[in-house]
């Protein structure tokens, strides 16, 4: 969680909406200009060579109010779809974890039941040698060896596969190793289909956060009809 970086992204986007939210409702920034005049001009007060001028929008306060709500919406929008990412990613690595570990018991299986051929292919070489036994005995016992070691072979690269993923999650290395236990502590859910579901819809963020991107939308078309209405404009210049 600390990590992984598209929740560091989403992350910091969240904290930059919640920035804009405070200033939404706020009045335009001013804004200051000044002319200097090549040559002067001649008035009624005198010989003019230069003017400033201060220039001040004021939109509807509605339009303004319109405005926060959007940004408000917006932020807890980008919050929902953070906490949603979350998820994912923890899912994600669970997955990713178990799934090296049933690799993991997997190869444990493998590799005994390669230790336990290898003996009977060794007790076949001595019966053959003793007549008690056949070469076919051993081509069997080499052949079922051989397609156990191609299991191996296929259960490794598919254990690195899942490491490297779960690495990549996590916002490291893909060759850092992960461990697993001999053995899981497994206890079930007592919870339906329908409780899950209910559940979903309560709390899951990704719903919650199309909600918001839902209100946040309405309010951009608020603003936008706002934005119709004229401005007022305060302006103060000195020559």
């Amino acid at each position: 969680v600390n990590q992984n970086p598209k929740l560091l992204r989403l992350y910091r986007e969240y904290q930059a909406s919640v920035a804009r939210s405070g200033y939404a409702d706020k009045l335009p920034d001013p804004r200051v200009g000044a002319n200097i005049f090549g040559d002067p001009i001649e008035t009624a007060s005198g010989s003019q060579t230069a003017n400033m001028s201060l220039i001040q929008s004021i939109p509807w306060i509605e339009r303004l109010n319109a405005q926060e709500q959007q940004a408000c919406f917006e932020a807890m929008a980008i919050r929902a779809e953070y906490a949603a990412e979350r998820l994912r990613v923890i899912s994600a690595i669970r997955v990713g974890w178990y799934q090296i570990f049933v690799i993991d018991r997997q190869i444990e299986t493998a590799l005994a039941n390669k230790q336990l051929l290898e003996t009977l292919i060794d007790v076949a070489n001595a019966r053959i040698a003793t007549g008690a036994s056949t070469q076919g005995d051993v081509l069997l016992g080499t052949l079922e060896l051989s397609k156990l070691e191609e299991r191996l072979l296929s259960y490794r690269e598919r254990r690195r596969v899942f490491q490297s993923e779960v690495n990549r999650l996590v916002g490291r290395d893909a060759e850092i190793a992960i461990a697993t236990p001999d053995h899981l502590s497994i206890s079930d859910v007592p919870t339906d289909s329908r409780a899950v579901h209910q559940i979903a819809l309560q709390s899951q963020p990704e719903i919650e956060a199309a909600r918001l991107r839902t209100q946040a939308t309405r309010w951009g078309i608020e603003v936008a009809r706002m934005r119709k209405r004229p401005e007022l404009t305060l302006s103060a210049n000195y020559f």
